[in-house]
């Protein structure tokens, strides 16, 4: 059996010249072991690979399919090679970025036009998938970098970058009368109200066992109110859209990509400053190391991210 690329390009060479000698010579090996070779792989495959008719090496029916063979090998492996070149060479590559839909504007309209103008021959694969299916994704080396909400920012398996530590707040459309009730107050990061009137508003929570959803309930819980719960959804998205549509607040985490399509919701605080926080990081996996180009992407969205705060 031919294992190594040598071989097969010894046999082809053969083929083409009819001779030992004039490929030995063209190969820079000498000709009793260019004939040895031969011997070895005919005695190894149990049939003739070559005729030999006086001086002249013919193939024989084998030997054309076994030719036929190394060609290809051998082409594919000169375009194996010129492919690395220009990775090399121009900077050609792919990437595989995943992030929460609720991202999607940020990385559409933002930085995927702006990177691909930088590296246009990169293939730059964005994919739309919640965090856990991120961090499966990331774990089966099926990504190269994520971008995921979590309550950590230290990880065993990967490398985090913080972009943003999250609040959860309370979302209302600009003109809901919570607005006209919220204080302001220095260790708050945006107006603040109590958890009594929030409890007092109509609520659109997360389904049940969603991490937006946990947090909420045990909010509500530890506060000891009882919210009075209008609509619940699976996506904050669609749980924005019922808050524009004044159907009621919700409880989110506040991120400041939101306002590139939610242009009339306006964040609130709770009066406890100490509510739950979640990190927003770009993570990577600790055993394969960033590219360059990489490394210029997630700076991008670094810029770009901390542009809109």
């Amino acid at each position: 059996m031919i294992t190594d690329i040598r071989e097969f390009r010894y046999i082809v060479t053969i083929a083409e010249q009819k001779s030992i000698t004039k490929a030995a010579t063209q190969l820079y090996v000498t000709p009793s072991a260019l004939s040895k070779f031969v011997q070895n792989k005919e005695l190894e495959m149990g049939t003739a690979l070559f005729k030999r008719i006086g001086k002249q090496f013919i193939l024989t029916y084998a030997g054309e399919k076994c030719v036929e063979t190394a060609r290809q090998v051998l082409l594919l492996n000169s375009k194996l090679h010129e492919d690395l070149e220009q990775i090399v060479k121009h900077g050609k590559g792919r990437i595989r970025l995943s992030f929460h839909s609720s991202w999607s504007d940020f990385f559409f309209a933002i930085i995927y036009p702006q990177f691909l103008k930088q590296y246009p021959d990169i293939d730059l694969k964005l994919f739309e998938i919640n965090d856990d299916e991120s961090l499966r994704k990331m774990d089966n080396g099926e990504l190269d970098l994520a971008i995921v909400s979590t309550t950590w920012n230290e990880h065993a398996r990967y490398h985090c970058e913080q972009l943003r530590l999250q609040h959860m707040v309370v979302a209302a459309n600009k003109d809901h009368p919570i607005l006209d009730l919220a204080q302001k107050r220095s260790d708050h990061p945006y107006p603040y109200v109590t958890v009594a009137q929030l409890a007092a508003q109509p609520i659109i929570m997360r389904h049940s066992r969603q991490q937006t959803r946990t947090m909420t309930d045990a909010f509500f819980h530890e506060n000891g109110y009882v919210p009075k719960v209008v609509l619940e959804t699976s996506s904050r998205e669609n749980s924005l859209r019922a808050v524009e549509n004044g159907i009621g607040v919700t409880i989110t985490l506040d991120d400041p990509t939101w306002p590139m399509t939610h242009k009339n919701i306006r964040y609130l605080s709770f009066d406890d400053p100490n509510t739950t926080q979640i990190y927003i990081n770009a993570i990577y996996h600790k055993g394969a190391e960033l590219s360059h180009i990489e490394n210029d992407l997630l700076s991008l969205i670094k810029e770009q991210y901390k542009a809109m705060m």
